[in-house]
């Protein structure tokens, strides 16, 4: 055998002298077989931080809109952004906008902070809805509560309790509960709806008939089934903001309008009557 580890013809292939700087092929299985058992064992670890750091981001994000969102009230008599720009009642503008809606988050995209996205990190791409931009176009994950649009902030009743903001899906996408999606002036589904959060039987008021609202990020609630321990874009449920600007969770559950008399009430609530720009 020589000395030093320096290379011997004589050894079997595979092994190298004894002092040798080099790793014999047994090593290196050895070792590969131990980084993957402490990939197994640290995967979960690294799942839930994961997800802990897109939900942090997510509310970082409805932050940063619902801070522009009030800006934008207070330069417009506090009215909030109307939902979209009309073709017709209750249909988006497609034709004049780039073929993508033209909407309330439009309007203050150019407020946001810059770092902020209109999208949750946590949403799949299927998920996400297209909206008309300054410059382009740009994904949304996120919808204002459609009775709301044009109407003046201060006015709302009960703003503790009154969301005007969600998380929300497009289209129906991972089976979220959208029967009635916004339709194009030709009555073909709009590319994107994500941007409107809307109700279980219609897109223009609701009524007594009304039992759900619509395009919440609750995946598997296509039915209309939203059971209280369903799920969530994210363990603990999804972000929304009330009308005084606070950020709330909602579970699946919470996705009822609970009518009382002729309106929804509750966290639903809606204005005595349409108040269009």
């Amino acid at each position: 055998m020589s000395e030093g580890g320096a290379y011997d013809p004589t050894l079997p292939e595979g092994e190298i002298p004894r002092g040798s700087q080099y790793v014999s092929k047994r090593d290196f299985r050895v070792i590969l077989i131990a980084l993957a058992v402490l990939a197994v064992f640290l995967w979960p670890i690294y799942s839930i931080l994961e997800r802990r750091s897109q939900r942090a981001l997510c509310a970082q994000n409805l932050k940063s809109i619902q801070e522009a969102v009030f800006l934008y009230a207070a330069s417009k008599d506090d009215r909030l952004p109307p939902i979209m720009v009309e073709a017709l009642p209750n249909v988006p503008e497609l034709e004049a906008t780039g073929g993508v809606p033209y909407t309330w988050a439009s309007d203050i995209q150019p407020l946001m902070n810059t770092r902020a996205k209109l999208t949750c990190p946590a949403a799949t791409p299927e998920e996400v809805g297209q909206i008309s931009v300054e410059g382009g176009q740009q994904g949304i994950t996120y919808g204002m509560y459609m009775p709301y649009g044009g109407y003046p902030l201060t006015s709302i009743e009960s703003r503790s309790s009154t969301v005007i903001l969600a998380e929300t899906s497009n289209r129906g996408a991972r089976d979220t509960f959208d029967p009635f999606p916004l339709l194009d002036r030709n009555g073909n589904p709009s590319p994107s709806d994500s941007f409107a959060i809307g109700w279980s039987n219609t897109n223009d008021y609701p009524d007594q008939q009304s039992t759900h609202v619509t395009r919440l990020a609750f995946p598997d609630t296509k039915s209309g089934a939203f059971k209280k321990d369903g799920p969530s874009r994210h363990d603990e449920g999804i972000h929304a903001i009330n009308a005084e600007g606070a950020r709330l969770i909602l579970k699946p559950e919470q996705a009822f309008t609970r009518p009382r008399l002729e309106l929804p009430q509750g966290l639903w609530s809606v204005p005595p009557r349409p108040r269009r720009r």
